[in-house]
């Protein structure tokens, strides 16, 4: 019946560990639950998510060593007509670990993000736009663009 000796189904375990995810505290996750119609302590919320924490941490380390061994078998049998990485960086604000509720020895700290695409689409024999568009020639506008973005990024403008 894929009971445990949480005695909850796994339909219902997934529903508690994602109220723990989604809300800012175990006992808004409880009570969300709670809401439900299922009897759950606070306690129990914290003890369940981190368990499926844990869980997920030995099933991504043990991924990692099997991808690095080519080991893992191939998620989809079709090979994407084409891929695209995306990545982005921007900073975090931090605080020390295991110090308790509220903001201590707060940090930046600067996070990497990825996103791997397949596309799809029409093919062309040649490059369908081989000029760059009429508003990147002007060497002006350019310049400015360049400057903007400098100043998205963080960076003093010059």
């Amino acid at each position: 019946m894929g009971l445990d000796e949480h005695a909850f189904s796994p339909s219902v375990i997934q529903r508690i560990v994602t109220a723990a995810a989604r809300f800012s505290s175990f006992r808004d996750a409880a009570c969300a639950v709670q809401m439900a119609g299922i009897t759950i302590s606070v306690n129990q919320v914290r003890r369940l998510a981190h368990e499926v924490g844990h869980e997920l941490i030995a099933q991504r380390d043990r991924n990692v060593i099997e991808h690095r061994r080519r080991r893992l078998e191939p998620r989809t049998a079709v090979v994407p007509e084409a891929v695209v990485v995306e990545i982005d960086g921007g900073r975090i604000r931090t605080r020390v670990a295991d110090s308790g509720p509220g903001v201590h020895e707060a940090q930046n700290k600067e996070d990497k993000v990825a996103c791997l695409a397949t596309l799809t689409g029409p093919t062309f024999g040649a490059d369908p736009c081989p000029e760059p568009p009429e508003s990147f020639q002007c060497p002006r506008r350019v310049q400015r663009l360049v400057a903007q973005m400098k100043g998205q990024a963080g960076e003093t403008p010059a």
